[in-house]
């Protein structure tokens, strides 16, 4: 008997304190099988009174017959697989689309009641999810058995595999009388969180009891969700919406939807959380590596193959780890899952508070699988058509948080200041570069329904006439502008930036801000490097709470709070792409940590920090190279939402003037015939113990209303015909 009883609590020790993990999903499970019950309703508007008597405003596109009966959408049979056999490849988008993200691991199946099920309006309120009245209609429906058969002959039961457990813990694979997971895909259904919820939004996946139902005590979790269409798109939202089962709430969104996010503006970045704006829903690094889902023939989740052949574990590559840099040869990431996640230096997260650890994901995507492409597709202008769904190569993003992947029950935070408490943490790095943008106000272009602009009134862009920041600049996939000139952000700005562009005398509507060709780092784009000279550049980026949809901000006396990340920390990072083998579709990349040259002019904003070679402070831990050009300049792209002060031209600015510190025991180096020029209010900052040598005739340029401010302590050397020139 003892040894029985010890037996036992042994099994379920691990149940009872073990540690919670965002791999053993929210509500369900994010691994092993799962099937879906499905059921698509609508709501009749003539069976009222509806809600505030509101009319029907979405008519979604589903099928009706000639007596007016409304049939299941055409592609009902394409969104899951009722059945799957092991290794067998799923035909059903959404079955596919978990197996292929997991390799396999995750098998979520599905099927459907095989009728639309109408609801009559008068039984809706507004904010309710429709859950219980859809399932007491069930129920009142016909069954020789006690249960409902489903389009492929599943009884209920058969969607009863699973018990729940807490959010984070391992759930028990043993049935439990109820539904696991209900699906309601709704038509029109205009009331589920508002008055106007829209056609493709609604509730996501989240435990709900349910009232019983036929032969079934009720269910454990469900999503009820606006479906108006068919196609893509239902294929999306439905996808959406299942990321709370297993990911967690609103602040797990990324690429924007609800809840309070971590930039300033939209980052457009890709991944399962991705929402509307994403530029794809295929599988991200990030995703596997917080997920846990590994090739089967491989030994790590996230990792990459040596010059060697071996394979080397590379999800906390670091200047501590590989102070000496390495060489990888990247595969395929979506077939094999082969990344690099470096963490950039400088910012070491302790605690609640603390700026929050930041790293750069470095993917190889050739764009095979049917996910893997730019939702932007036929929008793209034509000249880019040699890849429309986006070129192969290295893309590359910034995480900022999300980084706790297991732990206690914090781990589902959603308090700003904890490394998961914000959504769309993922900062795209567009091989294109980043820009002050210059918009064309004199070629507006009004809302009209054609390709790109979909009734849009928005504002076209300028990039030959646009200025470079590398560090907090706007590029394609992350922006925002003050188009109503009030001096705020989200204060009813209407025009949209990201639509259109100025190709010489005309104005082509291309929708990059979904992505375009120029976005991936290869031979094919130009860009194979970035590096402390590049655009953009391996640096921190810039973090700002913002709640879009209420416009509403998290500011500590009217700044942002102490976990915000407001530094540029330079750094000695390079990622260069070294060999490009395109039959196979691999590519090579080298990993270097002192690369501290600029080979290249470059034009610099933000409040950036120098700090000590990394290897020996006795020497440069930045050189600008003989001939260069280095501008301290004023950012012109927002990064606060509400202006500053206005420019000499009456326009608002978002952002404060640049001021570069070189802190202790840091050393600048200007090579000879270098420049450093120092313009609109820019301010560099020789802290006690720094060095700043300007080479033979190199020159030190300040201009009107810039400053150099050299602490007691610096040193400040010029050498043979070296100059200082006030303006």
């Amino acid at each position: 008997m003892h040894r029985f009883f010890l037996l036992l609590f042994f099994l379920f020790s691990d149940y009872a304190f073990g540690q919670y993990a965002i791999r053993n999903g929210v509500s369900i499970p994010a691994s092993d099988t799962l099937r879906v019950f499905v059921v698509f309703a609508e709501l009749d508007f003539s069976q009222g009174p509806c809600p505030n008597n509101l009319p029907d405003n979405l008519n979604g596109s589903w099928p009706k017959d000639s007596q007016g009966k409304t049939h299941l959408p055409l592609d009902a049979n394409t969104f899951f697989d009722a059945a799957l056999n092991p290794g067998q490849q799923p035909k059903g988008f959404i079955t596919d689309y978990y197996h292929s993200a997991s390799f396999g691991k995750y098998v979520l199946l599905g099927d459907y009641f095989p009728e639309v099920i109408t609801v009559p309006c008068s039984k809706m309120r507004i904010g309710d999810n429709g859950v219980n009245t859809v399932l007491r209609m069930l129920d009142t429906l016909k069954s020789e058995d006690g249960t409902l058969r489903t389009q492929n002959g599943y009884a209920l039961n058969d969607f009863d595999l699973w018990t729940p457990t807490e959010n984070g813990l391992p759930k028990i694979k043993s049935p439990d009388g109820k539904i696991d997971l209900l699906y309601i895909i709704w038509k029109n259904n205009r009331f589920l969180t508002s008055a106007s919820t829209g056609g493709n939004s609604g509730y996501g996946v989240n435990a709900s009891k349910g009232v019983a139902f036929k032969n079934m005590q009720g269910i454990n979790n469900m999503a009820s969700f606006n479906c108006n269409n068919t196609g893509s798109g239902a294929y999306t939202i439905t996808i959406a919406e299942h990321l709370h089962g297993i990911f967690g709430g609103n602040n797990w969104h990324s690429a924007g939807g609800r809840g309070a996010h971590t930039f300033l503006a939209t980052a457009n970045s890709y991944g399962l959380t991705g929402q509307h704006p994403a530029t794809m829903q295929a599988v991200s690094g990030w995703d596997r590596w917080m997920m846990h889902w590994k090739r089967a023939d491989k030994n790590y989740v996230t990792s990459a193959y040596d010059l060697n052949g071996k394979e080397i574990q590379t999800e906390n590559i670091s200047i501590e780890t590989f102070s000496q840099g390495a060489t990888f040869v990247l595969r395929d990431f979506v077939e094999t899952g082969d990344a690099l996640r470096i963490k950039l230096p400088h910012i070491d997260w302790q605690k609640n508070g603390d700026v929050k650890n930041q790293y750069l994901w470095i993917e190889n995507r050739q764009m095979k699988t049917r996910f893997d492409e730019y939702l932007s597709g036929s929008c793209v202008n034509t000249d880019d058509g040699v890849f429309p769904r986006g070129t192969p190569g290295i893309y590359a993003y910034i995480q900022v948080g999300k980084d706790q992947r297991e732990g206690g029950k914090e781990i589902y935070s959603g308090a700003y200041e904890h490394p998961n408490g914000l959504a769309s943490p993922f900062f795209p790095l567009s091989a294109e570069g980043n820009f002050d943008f210059y918009y064309d106000w004199d070629r507006i272009q009004q809302a009209q329904w054609i390709d790109c602009n979909w009734n849009n009134s928005n504002l076209p862009v300028n990039k030959k006439r646009s200025l470079p920041n590398p560090f907090t600049g706007f590029s394609d996939l992350y922006r925002y502008i003050d188009s109503n000139h009030d001096g705020a952000l989200y204060s009813g700005d209407k025009l949209q930036a990201g639509l259109s562009e100025v190709q010489g005398d005309t104005v082509i509507h291309n929708y990059n801000t979904s992505g375009d060709w120029m976005d991936a780092f290869s031979s094919e784009t130009g860009n194979r490097k970035l590096a402390i000279g590049t655009n953009p550049a391996p640096v921190p980026v810039y973090t700002y709470t913002t709640n879009q949809e209420f416009s509403t901000f998290n500011l500590v006396d009217g700044k942002p709070d102490k976990y915000e990340n407001r530094t540029i920390w330079l750094n000695g990072l390079s990622v260069e792409i070294i060999d490009e083998n395109k039959e196979a579709g691999t590519i090579t990349v080298q990993i270097r940590w002192g690369n501290y040259d600029i080979n290249n002019d470059v034009r610099w904003c933000g409040n950036i920090v120098l700090s000590p070679n990394d290897f020996d402070v006795s020497k440069p831990s930045l050189v600008l190279q003989t001939g260069n050009k280095m501008l301290l300049d004023r950012g012109q792209s927002p990064q606060f939402h509400k202006a500053t002060e206005k420019d000499k031209n009456g326009e608002w600015m978002f952002t404060d003037p640049t001021v570069f510190t070189c802190v202790k025991e840091s050393y600048f180096y200007l090579e000879p015939k270098s420049q450093l020029v120092l313009d609109n209010k820019s301010k560099l900052v020789l802290r006690s113990g720094s060095k700043l040598v300007a080479g033979a005739k190199s020159k030190i340029i300040i201009k009107p209303g810039s400053e150099l401010i050299t602490e007691d302590g610096s040193q400040l050397i010029l050498e043979a015909k070296a100059k200082i020139i006030r303006k």
